[in-house]
C-alpha cells in the first residue's frame, strides 16, 4: 500500500502525520509532492524521518540568444526563472538510474534538504538536482534556492540583486529525495517477520505540477520531457510499492540528438566559424592563385 500527499494547500494535523510515520515504520511507502509554502507540522514531523524542508523556491538562470549572430559569437542573455529543468539524477537508485538521458521541468519548486546526520536506520538519497556551476564571467550560480521568490516580480530586479549569497543556497540543490527506513534499526520500527528485509520508504518531491494532466500529457512539442514526468512518477510509485521489476523507461519515438554547448564551447565554436574556417579558405584560395601564376603564366 502507498499513501500519496500531492500538493496540499493546508498543513496536515499531528494525528495525520503520526499515522503516516507509523505507516512508514511498519514498512509502508509514502509519496509527498510538496510545493513551496509554510507547512509547520509537515516540516517538523518530517525531520524525524531525515528531511529538512525550508520554505525555499528554486531559481534557475535561463540562457537565451536574441539572434543567430549572438549564438555564434557566444553573446548570451540570462534571466532568472522559477521554471527549472532537471537533468541530474542519482545513478544508483532504482527510480532514477535509467533517467540519465531524460529531463524534468518543474515550475515553482521547493528545495528538499536532508539532515546532516539522518536518524539511525534511515538512508537518504538525492534523486534529482538542479544545474551545477556558475555563469561564465559572473559570480552567479546557474541555479539556487531562495527564501524571497517574490523579488522576481519587483520592478528593476536583476539576477545580481536577486541572488543573496548570505541567505540563498547555491546550486545544485535537490528537488527530489528518497528515504529508506531499515525497520530493524530505526527507533520504533516494526519489522515484518515474513519479510525481514522489507523497508519503509518515502519519496519527497518539491513540486506537484508535474503530476497534473498538463504535466503528464505529451503535447506542445515537449513530448520527450513530459514522458519523463510519466516515467519518474511511475518509477517512484513502483519503488514505494516494492515492485522494482516494474520500473522501466518507456520506449521513445527517437533519441534526442541535440548538441548542448556551454558558454565556453559556444565561444570556441564562434571563433572557429567566424575566424578559423574563413582564414583557411582564404589561405587555400591564395595558394591556388599563386600556384597558377607561377606555373601557368
Amino acid at each position: 500500500d502507498i499513501i500519496a500527499v500531492v500538493g496540499p494547500e493546508e498543513d496536515l494535523s499531528d494525528d495525520q502525520l503520526g499515522a503516516i510515520k507509523n505507516f512508514v515504520l511498519k514498512g509502508g511507502g509514502v509519496f509527498f509532492a510538496l510545493d513551496p509554502g509554510e507547512f509547520p507540522n509537515i516540516q517538523l514531523r518530517m525531520r524525524e524521518l531525515g528531511f529538512e524542508l525550508p520554505n525555499k523556491t528554486v531559481i534557475e538562470m535561463e540562457v537565451s540568444y536574441r539572434s543567430i549572430e549572438d549564438a555564434l559569437s557566444g553573446r548570451a542573455s540570462a534571466s532568472p526563472t522559477d521554471k527549472v529543468e532537471i537533468a541530474t539524477f542519482d545513478a544508483e537508485n532504482e527510480i532514477t538510474k535509467q533517467l540519465s538521458n531524460s529531463s524534468l521541468r518543474f515550475t515553482t519548486a521547493r528545495e528538499i534538504e536532508t539532515l546532516p546526520v539522518p536518524p539511525d536506520g534511515i538512508t537518504m538519497t538525492d534523486l534529482a538536482k538542479t544545474a551545477d556551476g556558475q555563469l561564465s564571467g559572473t559570480n552567479l550560480p546557474r541555479s539556487w534556492a531562495t527564501s524571497h521568490p517574490e523579488r522576481m516580480s519587483q520592478a528593476g530586479v536583476t539576477a545580481e540583486n536577486l541572488f543573496d549569497p548570505d541567505e540563498d543556497n547555491r546550486g545544485p540543490v535537490a528537488v527530489a529525495v528518497a528515504a529508506e527506513v531499515d525497520l530493524n534499526a530505526v527507533s520504533n520500527g516494526v519489522a515484518d517477520p515474513d519479510n525481514p528485509e522489507k523497508k519503509g520508504k518515502i519519496v519527497m518531491v518539491g513540486d506537484s505540477d508535474f503530476l497534473t494532466n498538463v504535466g503528464l500529457r505529451a503535447q506542445g512539442g515537449q513530448g520527450g520531457v513530459l514522458r519523463s514526468h510519466h516515467d519518474f512518477a511511475l518509477n517512484a510509485f513502483n519503488w514505494l510499492a516494492g515492485q522494482v521489476d516494474l520500473i522501466t523507461i518507456r520506449e521513445k519515438e527517437a533519441d534526442n540528438t541535440s548538441l548542448i554547448l556551454d558558454e565556453a564551447m559556444q565561444k570556441k565554436l564562434s571563433v572557429v566559424l567566424v575566424w578559423v574556417i574563413p582564414a583557411v579558405i582564404a589561405a587555400i584560395g591564395f595558394i591556388v592563385v599563386l600556384y597558377r601564376r607561377l606555373y601557368f603564366v
